[in-house]
């Protein structure tokens, strides 16, 4: 798996390929030779993991920590500001994407549709 860090020394970011059997061990950062631990891990930046069901404690790499549950990995994500991909029903996003779409066409096209005030 690809593990993305942050360097608190130089402030750089890397990526480090490795077994989960590995996930707790220390790594070099490549510009400053600065040890750098799990804490500095970080979580993928397209802030969405793929969810199944849990049945009993195992390592969520999405979310970087150990879940005991379905609803322990929800609660996680849910405090952290991430969403599930691929548990909403589809006429659901299919209904959110129309409707984001509609309030976007709206708002540009906002300044044209205002009425006009004829000075006579």
């Amino acid at each position: 798996m690809i593990y993305p860090y942050n360097c608190p020394a130089c402030n750089s970011n890397f990526d480090v390929i490795k077994r989960i059997s590995e996930i707790d061990n220390v790594e070099k950062c490549p510009n400053c030779d600065n040890i750098v631990t799990k804490e500095n891990r970080k979580i993928a930046a397209t802030q969405f993991f793929y969810g199944a069901k849990v049945e009993h404690d195992e390592w969520c790499p999405g979310l970087g920590c150990v879940v005991k549950n379905s609803a322990h990995r929800r609660q996680i994500a849910k405090s952290r500001g991430l969403e599930e991909v691929g548990t909403e029903p589809v006429e659901k996003l299919i209904n959110r994407a129309e409707k984001l779409r509609e309030e976007n066409a709206k708002a540009k096209y906002a300044e044209f549709f205002k009425p006009i005030e004829i000075v006579g």
